[in-house]
């Protein structure tokens, strides 16, 4: 069953157009992630979804609700955290989300009982009468998730959720996503620039540039099928690092090509013999190589083999 649906969505400010020709679908009980260097669309595309822009042409529709005719349904089914968002700093934890709560017209024995399950789920029962301005970053991107859900929606939208988290609030926050899915069959829709950070956990994605998607689909199928049989690589030169930037520039096979002092990263065959080749080429050339090294591929250099633009 399919909860999320674009048709042919853009997105226009004057004469720049933000999103063009978006057109997805999300299933029920999946985690689906908008991945894109900062101005790619991410931030528009979830503001339609969450019906606070109107497209300027196309059809969203959210668990059968379109958003543009239907928006107080649609707003009833999805949960919205957005990347800069305020909480009520002197409010207690529960007092917060009561609050939100009451919002929604949510009778109060039903706010008692749902922030005791959002505050358990999200590991924050020791907060419970803490106060806002008290809690780390962390902990309040968690009590803004809960605020999201406060009214049970089955679809959750969050724009930018790691931003500013440490390594361990980020890992929380991935496991609270997992949970969210797993536990209570919620539909996430998660956007983020940086590849690795979703690239472990989410089902599927739509790779997004200036407004455009260049790929969407299973994270394996997007692997197979725009890696091209490249892996990382890291290249170490004792002289002659210039020339060997011409040289690699000039390979079509390669991808991604990256400089720092004497050491370039490049995305490359995975075949071993194209790493003998490619050491004879730039020994021929003149270069003193101290050491190739090859990686595995991964998500961060199948996009550099489809994006002009770098990933922030």
């Amino acid at each position: 069953m399919t909860v999320i649906s674009c048709y042919n969505v853009s997105k226009a400010y004057g004469d720049h157009w933000a999103v063009q020709n978006l057109d997805f679908h999300v299933p029920a009980g999946s985690i689906f992630a908008l991945v894109g260097p900062n101005g790619a669309g991410k931030s528009s595309t979830i503001k339609m979804l969450a019906t606070l822009l109107e497209p300027t042409a196309g059809r969203i529709l959210i668990d059968g609700f379109d958003a543009q005719l239907e928006p107080e349904a649609v707003r009833q089914r999805v949960g919205y955290l957005p990347d800069h968002f305020n909480l009520y700093e002197d409010m207690t934890t529960s007092r917060c989300l009561d609050f939100y709560g009451s919002c929604f017209g949510m009778r109060r024995s039903d706010r008692k009982k749902r922030i005791g399950e959002l505050l358990d789920l999200l590991d924050l029962s020791t907060k419970t009468n803490a106060r806002i301005k008290e809690l780390s970053r962390g902990m309040k991107q968690r009590v803004g998730i809960a605020r999201a859900l406060m009214h049970s929606p089955p679809v959750l939208l969050l724009d930018e959720p790691a931003s500013g988290l440490d390594p361990a609030a980020r890992l929380k926050l991935r496991k609270v996503m997992v949970r969210l899915k797993e536990e209570m069959g919620m539909t996430v829709l998660v956007s983020s620039h940086v590849l690795m950070e979703l690239s472990t956990f989410c089902d599927s994605m739509a790779i997004m540039q200036k407004g455009k998607v260049l790929e969407m689909g299973p994270l394996e199928e997007i692997q197979a099928r725009l890696g091209g049989g490249r892996i990382p690589c890291t290249l170490k030169v004792l002289s002659g690092i210039e020339t060997a930037w011409k040289v690699l520039s000039d390979m079509p096979q390669v991808a991604g090509l990256e400089r720092q002092d004497n050491t370039l990263r490049f995305a490359h065959s995975a075949q071993p013999e194209a790493a003998a080749e490619l050491l004879e080429v730039l020994i021929r050339a003149g270069v003193r190589v101290v050491s190739l090294e090859r990686g595995e591929s991964d998500m961060e250099w199948v996009y550099a083999s489809i994006s002009t633009d770098e990933v922030s």
